[in-house]
C-alpha cells in the first residue's frame, strides 16, 4: 500500500517555488510505498584488489563482478531515479520567466546526483532486451527504459507527463586506475517543456570513486555540465567542486548566461540543496560565502548571510529513510526502494512485459537477502546471454530505434517509438 503524504509547506507564486530566507530542511517525499527492504545488505567483505589488480586501465563494464558489490537494482532502475524530483519540471512549466525556467531545469538535471556521494554500490548490468517501466499512478508520469545494445552497453529511456517529454541514452565507461575508479557516463539528455515548446539538452558529468583500496571511499564529480535551451539561447554552465579527501563539501556553482552575459548563479551543496541569486550579489560575497559554507550548512539559510537573504531555494533533497545513513539498506532513498517492488500477481493489462527487470530472479533474491542463490542466478543469466550470440548479433530494440531526433536535429539518437503504450507484450523475449 502506498502512503500519500502532503508535500512540504512552501511559499509559492505563479512562477513556482519562490522561497527566501528559509532554513534548509529535507521535505518528506509525496509518495512512500515502503520504508525498508525485505532484508538488510550482507556485511560480508570482498577483496577488491584481488578482483581488480589485473584490470588497471581497462573498462570494468565488461568485467564480471561478485554480487557482494551490487545493490538490488538494475541500471535501468537507476535511470528511473532521474525522475525522483520531477516536480521541478512542473515548477519550470508554471514559470513565465525563461531564466527561472532554466534554473529549475538545471536543478532537475543535478538532482539525480544527490545520493551519489555515499551510495557507491553497483547496480546490476542490464541484459540485452531488458526493460523497466515506472508507472506509479500517484507520480503523474510514465517512464520506460530498455537495454538497446550489449557491446557497447547502451541503455535508452523515455518519460512523459502532462508538461514534458524527457529522454536520453547512457553508454557508461568505467575504468580502474589503481586507487580510484573513473566513471564516464557518455550520456545525453533532452527535455521538452511542452507549454513553451522549449527544448533543453545536456550531457552527464563524469565522476570518480576514490580510496578504493584503503580509507573511506568517496565520490567526486569532475568537469562541467552545460544545460542549454535551444529556443531562448539561455544556458547554465555548471562546475562541481568536491567532496575531497580533506572533507571538502560537495559544492556546485552554475552560471546562467544569455550569450556571454551572466545573469544568475545557481549554488549550493549538490547532495543537500540548490539555490539561486543574482550574478552581481554572488560575485560580491562569493569568497565570504565559501569561507562560511560549513557554518551555513549547519545553521541553514538566515538573514545574517547576505547571499542567503537575496536567494531563492530551487531544490532540497528529500528526507531519507531511517536506515539510509549506513549500508544496511544500500543507502537507498524512499524513491529507490519503490523501484523494485514486485509486480502484483494477476496484473492483467497493466502488467509489464516479462523482460521487465522486476522479474529478474538474481535482483529479487539479493533484495530478499538470499546471497548465494542470487549469485548463482546472476551467473546463470550472464551465461544464458553469452550463449545467445546469434540473438545479440541480430538484435533490434523493441521500443526504441536509431534515427534523427526531430527536437534537436541530432543523428544516431535512440527515439522511443510509443508502441510500448499499446501494451502488446505477448511476443516478449524470454531473457530471464
Amino acid at each position: 500500500m502506498s502512503q500519500r503524504l502532503e508535500p512540504p509547506s512552501v511559499t509559492t507564486s505563479d512562477n513556482g517555488l519562490d522561497v527566501n530566507v528559509e532554513t534548509i530542511k529535507s521535505p518528506i517525499p509525496a509518495v512512500i510505498t515502503r520504508t525498508t527492504l525485505p532484508a538488510p545488505a550482507s556485511n560480508q567483505k570482498v577483496g577488491i584488489w584481488g578482483l581488480l589488480k589485473h584490470a588497471v586501465g581497462k573498462d570494468l563494464s565488461r568485467l564480471t563482478m561478485p554480487i557482494l558489490l551490487n545493490e538490488p537494482l538494475s541500471f535501468l532502475q537507476r535511470l528511473g531515479e532521474y525522475m525522483e524530483y520531477h516536480e521541478l519540471i512542473t515548477y519550470a512549466s508554471k514559470s513565465s520567466d525563461p531564466v527561472k525556467r532554466i534554473e529549475y531545469i538545471t536543478a532537475f538535471a543535478m538532482s539525480a546526483l544527490a545520493s551519489g556521494n555515499v551510495r557507491l554500490t553497483k547496480p546490476f548490468n542490464p541484459l540485452l532486451g531488458e526493460t523497466y517501466e515506472l508507472n506509479h499512478p500517484e507520480l503523474g508520469f510514465e517512464f520506460v527504459a530498455e537495454q538497446v545494445s550489449h557491446h557497447p552497453p547502451i541503455s535508452a529511456f523515455f518519460s512523459q507527463g502532462p508538461e514534458f517529454e524527457f529522454y536520453g541514452s547512457v553508454n557508461p565507461l568505467v575504468k580502474f586506475w589503481g586507487r580510484s575508479v573513473e566513471i564516464v557516463p557518455q550520456a545525453s539528455f533532452t527535455l521538452i517543456l511542452k507549454p513553451y515548446n522549449e527544448v533543453y539538452t545536456w550531457q552527464a558529468a563524469s565522476c570518480s570513486v576514490n580510496n578504493i583500496m584503503m580509507g573511506k571511499m568517496y565520490m567526486c564529480l569532475t568537469g562541467t555540465m552545460n544545460i542549454v535551451c535551444l529556443q531562448t539561447h539561455l544556458n547554465c554552465n555548471v562546475k562541481f567542486n568536491g567532496p575531497g579527501r580533506n572533507g571538502a563539501d560537495p559544492m556546485v556553482e552554475g552560471v546562467v548566461l544569455e550569450g556571454k552575459k551572466p545573469l544568475r548563479v545557481i549554488y549550493g551543496n549538490w547532495t543537500e540543496y540548490l539555490a539561486s541569486t543574482s550574478y552581481e550579489i554572488y560575485e560580491e560575497v562569493k569568497n565570504q560565502y565559501n569561507k562560511e559554507f560549513r557554518k551555513l550548512e549547519k545553521k541553514g539559510f538566515g538573514e545574517k548571510c547576505v547571499i542567503c537573504r537575496d536567494s531563492n531555494i530551487l531544490w532540497r533533497v528529500n528526507k531519507k529513510p531511517p536506515n539510509s545513513k549506513d549500508l544496511q539498506y544500500y543507502y537507498l532513498t524512499y524513491f529507490a526502494m519503490m523501484l523494485n517492488e514486485a509486480v502484483p500477481e494477476g496484473g492483467g493489462d497493466a502488467a509489464p512485459p516479462r523482460t521487465d527487470c522486476r522479474y529478474r530472479p538474481d535482483i529479487r533474491l539479493l533484495e530478499e537477502g538470499a546471497l548465494d542463490p542470487a549469485a548463482k542466478e546472476k551467473d546463470r543469466l550472464e551465461n544464458k546471454q553469452r550463449s545467445r550470440s546469434k540473438m545479440r548479433k541480430d538484435f533490434r530494440p523493441k521500443w526504441f530505434k536509431l534515427g534523427k531526433d526531430p527536437a534537436t536535429g541530432n543523428d544516431n539518437v535512440y527515439i522511443f517509438n510509443q508502441a510500448y503504450f499499446n501494451r502488446e507484450f505477448a511476443d516478449a523475449d524470454d531473457i530471464f
